[in-house]
């Protein structure tokens, strides 16, 4: 929690900067948006969750007081962060992009049909996939079968098999 409110300013900064490098002019909703549309976003799901928790009886609802410091935490700590930091990124100088374009045009040839954008973006998400769901399967298998796993490792296993998958992938 310490970290997300802590590195609000580098959001903030990073905002800032390339909001000054794509040329844009009003800053202020700029970096109002950048500080409060995710938090606010969370707070709206966390707060309907909230409520349905409360109408019906469970041990899983969150204390009141948790959701006001969190609430207090957003609002006067990483707020004033994200704000100070797109102030700073704002003020840098704008990114030199390394390379200039050609004012001739070129065309662009066409591409054969397994490099369309469709094509790709189905192909690499399927890699990913079909690596968590053949492991998933086995863990299932083996439950159904009343087979003792190690739960706990056998996933971490299969969340670094996904992660290097869909490095590879990416």
């Amino acid at each position: 929690m310490a970290t997300y409110v802590i590195m609000g300013c580098a959001g903030g900064y990073t905002s800032g900067k390339f909001y000054k490098t794509m040329g844009g002019f009003d800053y202020k909703t700029a970096a109002i948006s950048t500080g409060t549309f995710y938090p606010l976003l969370l707070f709206v799901l966390s707060s309907l969750i909230h409520i349905l928790t409360m109408t019906n009886p469970t041990s899983h609802e969150v204390p009141m007081p948790t959701l006001v410091t969190i609430l207090s935490l957003w609002s006067f700590t990483s707020l004033p962060f994200v704000y100070i930091g797109f102030y700073f990124g704002y003020t840098r100088q704008r990114y030199e992009h390394p390379v200039r374009t050609n004012l001739i045009p070129r065309p662009v040839p066409q591409q054969p049909m397994h490099l369309s954008v469709p094509v790709i973006s189905m192909m690499s998400g399927l890699l990913p996939f079909l690596v968590v769901f053949i492991e998933f399967y086995f863990v299932l298998t083996a439950i159904w079968e009343h087979h003792s796993y190690y739960l706990v490792g056998f996933l971490f296993l299969v969340f670094v098999i996904f992660t290097l998958s869909t490095c590879q992938v990416a």
